[in-house]
């Protein structure tokens, strides 16, 4: 069965939280909006100012694949760059050649990765939505316009989905935020307990 059969997402933890449909065009202008209509006298500059994130982060979401993705958008606003710290979003990915296992899904993680920076942490876990390879690690992220590196952690779940066997789905959940990765990985494990996929109705396919 294709792709375009399944939907999936997962439970955003506040109002903080935008959802960027990469397949919308307006979608990041729209989450500008919505922040501009906030409460606070500065909210409006606020938005101008997270325009050009947004609109960087729902083609890197677009290019990826990604569906559901969703952003944090603080209440308030970051003194340093990026104004939006947090993504979260899901992939469908193929299984490893050696099978649809999360020992072989390990396997992978474990392999060596140039941006990757100290140790990578892999656990098996169960969530609701099936066995899943649970990966924390830290990387070097995009060159900033001054030429330094920008770090990043990321929490990533390999789910072994139930109800779609075909593949792998992928949660990822990745910061910028030094210092937080704790509180931030604990959210990315609340959130990942809330993942769901389904098959969509044939009408809707038709649709």
């Amino acid at each position: 069965m294709g792709e375009s059969e399944w939907e999936g997402g997962f439970d955003l933890p506040d109002d903080t939280w935008v959802l960027l449909n990469v397949r919308d065009d307006g979608a990041p202008a729209r989450a500008a909006l919505a922040v501009a209509e906030r409460d606070g006298e500065n909210a409006t500059l606020y938005a101008e100012a997270l325009l050009p994130e947004l609109e960087s982060l729902h083609a890197a979401g677009r290019r990826q694949g990604a569906a559901p993705f969703a952003v944090w958008v603080p209440e308030t606003p970051r003194q340093a760059d990026p104004l939006i710290p947090l993504v979260a979003y899901v992939v469908r990915q193929e299984s490893p050649d050696l099978g649809r296992t999360v020992e072989a899904v390990a396997a992978v993680c474990r392999e060596p990765h140039p941006t990757r920076l100290g140790e990578i942490d892999i656990r098996e876990v169960e969530l609701p939505l099936g066995p899943a390879c649970r990966v924390r690690e830290m990387t070097l992220a995009a060159e900033t316009d001054d030429g330094r590196y920008t770090v990043a952690e990321h929490v990533t779940f390999y789910v072994l989905a139930e109800p779609w066997p075909e593949g792998i789905l992928q949660f990822s959940v990745t910061w910028t935020i030094p210092g937080l990765g704790d509180a931030f990985a604990e959210e990315a494990d609340a959130m990942a307990h809330t993942l769901w996929m389904a098959r969509r109705e044939s009408d809707a396919i038709a649709g």
